[in-house]
């Protein structure tokens, strides 16, 4: 069916939720509360001055995406950095569990509807990068930018890791990290525990929902 068609279907039966949730929800895997969670911490750290761009790694059909542009779209200086294979889930990881490994090759996004929600969602084009690829083929390339909102939404360890690992020096003071798997897949947990064990500058995690965290980015010295 046309996307223009479901659009006009599911406007007229999710307007209660109100903008970005009743554009992005027919997309979404995840509850209304880690969306709405996730629209006010970015609204958090955007009136409170946190400077950088909103990333995600780990974008599926682009729900969550959507969220976060929506929150910046009247803010020029930020980007939205999107980053996915858009070609499903890659094998799970020796440090993950029997439960991620029936995962692998599901859950296959889409590029082409990621852009559609945002476009609908009146997020200028100019403020939007989508780096599509591997995390290991395409993180090497990143231009590192001052980051405000790093969401990290890739399931298993050794992405969750990768992405911590490469984006955390961008992440500004007092900026936010959620992690959207935290309660869901064992790996994930596993690779944010021990990152957060031996960086001096993070706060533990913080529950969302049964599935999310965040956690924040301390100041020098605090």
């Amino acid at each position: 069916m046309p996307l223009a068609v479901l659009d006009r279907w599911y406007d007229r039966r999710l307007a209660p939720l109100g903008r970005p949730l009743s554009v992005v929800r027919p997309y979404s895997l995840v509850s209304d509360a880690n969306l709405r969670a996730l629209g006010a911490l970015a609204d958090d750290v955007r009136t409170g001055g946190v400077p950088g761009d909103f990333v995600e790694c780990g974008v599926f059909q682009g729900s969550s995406a959507g969220v976060l542009g929506h929150a910046l779209r009247t803010d020029p200086d930020r980007r939205l950095r999107l980053f996915d294979s858009f070609a499903g889930m890659p094998p799970a990881g020796e440090e993950d569990d029997a439960f991620a490994r029936q995962f692998a090759g599901t859950h296959i996004g889409s590029e082409r509807i990621a852009r559609h929600l945002l476009d609908r969602l009146g997020v200028p084009r100019e403020q939007v990068e989508v780096h599509v690829g591997l995390f290991e083929d395409t993180f090497p390339a990143i231009e590192h930018r001052p980051v405000a909102l790093l969401h990290v939404d890739c399931d298993f360890h050794d992405p969750v890791a990768l992405s911590l690992q490469t984006f955390w020096g961008d992440v500004a003071p007092g900026g936010v990290v959620v992690l959207n798997d935290y309660g869901a897949f064992q790996g994930c947990r596993t690779a944010v525990d021990a990152f957060v064990a031996v960086t001096p500058d993070a706060d533990s995690p913080e529950a969302i929902d049964h599935d999310a965290s965040f956690l924040r980015k301390r100041p020098a010295g605090a």
